[in-house]
């Protein structure tokens, strides 16, 4: 009867820790972009070219505290936002280094992204997400006079 319990026990667990995984691809609206391009004119940003930039954030279950998403991070900043979405933070953050990585870029457009979720429910959670889109500066007033 021990033996059992112990191996019914056993099977419950190996059940429960089965990891998971998904690939997802979307086209944001507008989400990130903090500039309105419907009122921009072509003659007024510049295409600096294409841009990639790549964040991944995960959530634990700290034991022995039974409190979930108890410590969400990501890879830029460490410890953040312990209440938002493991998947959230690490759009943002790849948005942010899609940007950082055309010099003198202001935002994305045509943007693109995918996103990898693994999981080992319920102690581990991972999104890995790969933003794509097109680097673009907003010219300046005395740039536009120079046109």
């Amino acid at each position: 009867m021990k033996n059992m319990v112990y191996g019914l026990a056993v099977a419950a667990f190996l059940l429960v820790i089965q990891g998971c995984s998904t690939t997802i691809s979307r086209m944001p609206e507008n989400e990130f972009n903090g500039v309105d391009f419907e009122r921009l004119k072509r003659n007024e940003y510049q295409i600096l070219g294409n841009v990639t930039g790549e964040s991944c954030s995960a959530r634990y279950w700290a034991f022995p505290i039974l409190l979930p998403a108890m410590a969400i991070f990501d890879d830029n900043t460490g410890l953040d936002h312990p209440f938002q979405g493991t998947a959230a933070i690490a759009r943002e953050a790849a948005y942010t280094n899609a940007v950082a990585s055309a010099k003198e870029a202001d935002a994305l457009i045509a943007p693109k992204y995918e996103e990898e979720h693994f999981s080992v429910p319920p102690w581990y959670f991972r999104v890995c997400v790969k933003f794509t889109g097109k680097a673009i500066k907003v010219l300046t007033d005395q740039e536009l006079k120079g046109n």
